[in-house]
């Protein structure tokens, strides 16, 4: 099958499971990735599904220097990011504005694992989630994201060297009557439990720090590709992780000095992991001028809000609507797609067929499959593993290690290698040389802190194990 012409746009794709709207968008990033100029990120819920099936075609094409890819379930190599990431603005007042932006929409991430859009409801934990990311963000050395959890400890070591080395005064005084218990628990225990959820997570623990520069990769027009895992990854945790990444490259779209090159952000399972909030819908609406797309796919359109809906379908200049089962999705489809006809028309699709509403014009159309990409079955899988295992020895990765022997030990920053020279990625050396050093937090012995999460228990135990497991079958 000849790639059809990537056309930079907004996308919303709607269907049923198992109706084809995956398979459809690998075309579309494959196009992307052609052009060579794009910058692709892919954020994919499940595991061996749209992420793979991008991966087998674009290893095939020759586009290995470009991609890191990880699976949150595995835990031997991987890429350690900035999830909440400082300000480097010069001016005081904008660094200020900017941090407070990074810690309002990550606190609007953490929020979605309740299965809203925000914590309108619940304006005290909004504020208290608020202030722990603000603590974090403030320091006179970059902490990563996990410290959030020692926010509300009041008895925590960690606690004390947050406050201690805090740039922002209204932040270190308010946390200086939490450590001194001043601020009663009741006020801050459901951000604390809030925070807890995600932030003691092993999937989050093991991706926070500084190995892995996003902001550099994309100027580099690199591809990344996320998807979730079978095991050990919480549906908290995947929403989190993911939610950041996304986060992290509007952010990037909205602050860099050009709009170039062109980003693709790929949004796979929206809903159901709970991807698309305020953020990404005033980028649908604003970043479009500043090179940013972002594809949308969903089984329905179950946002949590009206505003959401609202904002997904007007500004995607193309609407994508596959088989639907629902009668209510499909009446919400023959609304969009401008006649009561589609109720019953859109019934009778197949696999891999759908309507396709883009501006004033609807029509009909089978989607085209990629053909496999060696023409012979099982080559394309083995092929995209054996380029996993050089992918993995870049110094975008690090390898999370504990002992069960040693209750001090911890995640621990290996030393990355040089990256090489075909490698577009390679800019980020500085970053990945800074991401040796060991953040002390990850290092923390648990044993007196009851709920923290313990690189000796049983839990992270059983997860390595099968992450090492999983590698090996897969093998």
């Amino acid at each position: 099958m000849k790639l059809p012409k990537y056309i930079p746009s907004n996308k919303v794709v709607i269907g049923s499971t198992r109706s084809g709207k995956s398979v459809s968008e690998v075309p579309d990033v494959v196009a992307a990735a052609e052009r060579r100029d794009i910058a692709i990120v892919l954020l994919d819920p499940h595991t061996r599904s749209l992420g793979w099936s991008c991966l087998e075609h674009l290893i095939a094409r020759g586009h290995q220097s470009r991609i890191i890819f990880d699976n949150l379930s595995h835990f031997d190599r991987v890429p350690a990011m900035r999830f909440l990431r400082p300000s480097t603005a010069k001016h005081p007042l904008k660094r200020m504005a900017e941090n407070e932006q990074t810690a309002r929409q990550f606190t609007e991430v953490l929020t979605r694992r309740r299965g809203g859009g925000s914590l309108a409801h619940a304006p005290q934990t909004e504020e208290w989630t608020m202030h722990a990311a603000m603590l974090v963000i403030h320091q006179e050395q970059e902490r990563p994201a996990t410290d959030l959890r020692f926010a509300y400890q009041a008895n925590h070591p960690e606690l004390q060297e947050l406050i201690q080395h805090c740039t922002h005064d209204d932040t270190r005084y308010r946390f200086e009557q939490v450590a001194d218990g001043i601020i009663k628990p009741g006020q801050y225990a459901a951000a604390a439990r809030l925070i807890e959820g995600v932030c003691g997570s092993p999937p989050f623990i093991a991706r926070c720090g500084t190995s892995f520069d996003l902001y550099r990769f994309l100027d580099s027009a690199g591809i990344l590709i996320v998807e979730g895992g079978a095991n050990g990854v919480s549906e908290d945790a995947l929403s989190t992780v993911l939610g950041s990444i996304a986060m992290q490259t509007i952010n990037y779209v909205r602050t860099r000095r050009r709009p170039s090159p062109r980003v693709l952000l790929v949004l796979d399972e929206a809903v159901n992991a709970g991807l698309v909030g305020g953020t990404e819908v005033r980028a649908l609406a604003e970043c479009q001028k500043m090179g940013l797309d972002i594809h949308i796919l969903v089984q329905s359109l179950n946002f949590p809000n009206s505003y959401i809906t609202d904002g997904v379908l007007s500004n995607c200049v193309r609407h994508d609507w596959f088989y639907q089962a629902n009668a209510s999705v499909c009446n919400a489809a023959a609304a969009d797609l401008g006649s009561p006809d589609y109720r019953d028309r859109i019934r009778t699709l197949g696999i891999g067929e759908r309507f396709v509403k883009c501006r004033d014009k609807v029509y009909r159309e089978r989607v085209h499959m990629l053909n496999d990409p060696w023409g012979v079955s099982g080559i394309a899988k083995s092929k995209a593993r054996n380029a996993l295992k050089e992918i993995y020895q870049r110094p975008e990765y690090w390898s999370p290690s504990c002992s069960e022997n040693d209750s001090q030990s911890g995640y621990e920053k290996t030393t990355p290698q040089e990256p090489q020279a075909n490698n577009p990625a390679g800019s980020i050396s500085t970053s990945a040389k800074r991401g040796t050093r060991k953040f002390s937090a990850l290092r923390r012995s648990t044993s007196s802190s009851p709920g923290m999460f313990s690189v000796s228990s049983p839990a992270l135990r059983l997860a390595t194990e099968d992450s090492v497991n999983s590698e090996k079958d897969a093998d």
